[in-house]
C-alpha cells in the first residue's frame, strides 16, 4: 500500500482523496442521525431524512455513472464534494425539516455506506472504481481496490472518533447540543474543500471516454442484469445497517454518539487487516467463492448481534461480523471491474446498484416506522436482505471469471464471461 502512495500516476490521490472522503461520510454518518433526533424528529421521521438523502445519492449516482464515461470521471467526482460541504452547510442552519431534506440529499446522508462503509459506495463509487482499475494491472487490481478500502477505513476511523467531539464540547465548553452538532457539520463542509483539491491532479486517459460513446454491449448488460437482482436484495439490508444502524443502537441500548463513535473507530481499525487481508482469500478461493464465503459468515453473525442483549456483546459481534464483510468489499470491487470492459466500466457500477439504492430509499423509513413496533423488526428485516443477496449473488455469477483468474491456455479462448450471458 506505501508503495502506491509512493508510485506515479492515479492512485497516490486517489488514495489520498479516499480518506478525506471517508473521514468526512463516517463524521457525517454518526453525527446526522443523532442531530436530526436532538432537533425533535420521531424515529418514522429520522428514517424519512435518511431515506431522502439516499434518494439524493441515488440521482447523483446515476448522473455519475452516466456522465463520467463521457466527459471524464475527474470532473463528476469534484463536483460532487463541493455539493457535500454545500449540503454540509445547509444542515448547519436553523434546523427547519425542508432544509434537512434538502442539506441530507446534497450530503447523500444514508447513501455513503454509514459509519463504517470505508467510502466504498455513494455517488463517487461509479466514477472512482474505474480510475482505480485503470491505474494498475489486471494482476495488481486486487491489491489496489485493498489498499483503497484500507485507506477508507483508517479516514472513516478518524471520522468516527471526531463524532466525539460534540459530548467534549458540551462538557468542556459547556456549549449546547445543537450547536455542538452544528461544528461538526462545518468540519464536513472544510473536508469538502481538501478533497477538490486531491482530486484536481487526477488524470485519465483520453481514450476510454472517446470509446466510451458506444452503446453499452450484451457483455455489459449481462453483468448489468445480474448485479439488479442480487443488489435489490442486499440493497435494502444496506440502508437498514448502513445509516439506521446507528440510531438503532442509540434506541436499542441508550448509547450515544461518544460510545457509537467509539465502536464505530474501533471497529474501521479492526477492518484493516481485513482488507490487507482479502487479495490472499481471493487467489485462495476465487473471486466469487471469496465474496460469496465472506458474506455468509457475516449474515450468520448479524443474526446473533439482533439477538444481544448487551451493547458490549452486541458491539462484539457487529467487530466480528463487519471484519468478515469487509473481506468481500475490494474483492467485489475488483471483480466487478475485471469482468467489464474498460469503457463501460462507470455505467456498469451506477446502473448496476439502481436497485439498490431504489431499495435503500425505503429502507430507512419503513426501518423507522417498524421500529416504533419492535427493535428487533428492521435487523431481521437486514438479515432476510442480506441474506437472498448473497445467494442470488453466488448463483447468478457462477463462471464468470475476471481475466488474472483464466488460465494461460483458455486466454486465446472465448472468455468465461461471455459464454456465461
Amino acid at each position: 500500500m506505501i508503495a502506491m502512495f509512493l508510485s506515479p500516476g492515479n492512485m497516490r490521490w486517489l488514495l489520498i482523496s479516499r480518506g478525506v472522503r471517508s473521514f468526512s461520510q463516517a463524521l457525517l454518518a454518526i453525527t446526522a442521525p443523532l442531530y436530526f433526533a436532538a432537533l425533535g424528529n420521531s424515529s418514522t421521521q429520522v428514517g424519512l431524512l435518511l431515506s431522502l438523502g439516499a434518494v439524493g445519492s441515488t440521482v447523483l449516482t446515476l448522473t455519475t455513472g452516466f456522465a463520467s464515461d463521457r466527459v471524464g470521471r475527474r470532473p463528476l467526482l469534484v463536483i460532487i464534494a463541493l455539493l457535500s460541504g454545500l449540503g454540509a452547510a445547509v444542515l448547519s442552519l436553523n434546523g427547519a425539516f425542508a432544509l434537512l431534506a434538502l442539506g441530507g440529499a446534497l450530503c447523500t446522508v444514508g447513501g455513503g455506506g454509514g459509519a463504517t462503509g470505508g467510502g466504498n459506495w455513494g455517488p463517487f463509487f461509479p466514477a472512482e472504481q474505474p480510475l482505480i482499475a485503470g491505474s494498475v494491472r489486471d494482476a495488481r487490481r486486487g491489491e489496489a481496490f485493498a489498499a483503497i478500502s484500507t485507506v477508507g477505513v483508517i479516514g472513516g476511523a478518524a471520522g468516527a472518533l471526531a463524532a466525539g467531539v460534540p459530548a467534549l464540547l458540551q462538557a468542556q465548553l459547556k456549549m449546547p447540543e445543537l450547536g455542538a452538532y452544528r461544528v461538526m457539520f462545518w468540519v464536513i463542509a472544510a473536508t469538502a474543500v481538501l478533497l477538490t483539491v486531491a482530486l484536481l491532479p487526477i488524470r485519465e486517459p483520453a481514450i476510454e471516454r472517446q470509446a466510451a460513446h458506444q452503446r453499452l454491449s450484451r457483455a455489459s448488460f449481462g453483468i448489468i442484469w445480474r448485479m439488479w437482482v442480487s443488489n435489490a436484495f442486499s440493497g435494502f439490508a444496506y440502508a437498514v445497517m448502513g445509516p439506521f444502524l446507528i440510531y438503532w443502537f442509540h434506541v436499542r441500548y441508550g448509547v450515544g454518539a461518544g460510545a457509537i463513535g467509539a465502536l464505530a473507530t474501533v471497529v474501521n481499525l479492526c477492518m484493516i487487516g481485513a482488507y490487507v487481508f482479502s487479495p490472499r482469500v481471493a487467489r485462495k478461493l476465487g473471486s466469487l467463492r471469496g465474496i460469496v464465503v465472506a458474506r455468509t459468515i457475516s449474515v450468520v453473525l448479524l443474526v446473533v448481534l439482533t439477538l444481544a442483549p448487551t451493547f458490549v456483546i452486541a458491539s462484539a459481534v457487529y467487530l466480528l461480523r463487519l471484519i468478515c464483510s469487509a473481506v468481500s468489499v475490494p474483492i467485489g470491487s475488483s471483480y466487478v471491474m475485471g469482468i467489464s470492459e474498460p469503457m463501460h466500466r462507470s455505467r456498469v457500477a451506477a446502473l448496476g446498484g439502481v436497485p439498490a439504492q431504489a431499495t435503500g430509499m425505503a429502507g430507512p423509513t419503513i426501518a423507522g416506522a417498524l421500529l416504533g413496533l419492535s427493535v428487533q423488526a428492521p435487523m431481521w428485516m437486514a438479515v432476510a436482505g442480506f441474506g437472498l443477496g448473497t445467494a442470488t449473488y453466488g448463483w447468478l455469477f457462477r463462471g464468470m471469471r475476471p481475466p488474472e483468474e483464466i488460465p494461460p491456455p483458455s486466454r486465446g479462448a472465448p472468455n468465461a464471461v461471455a459464454s456465461a450471458r
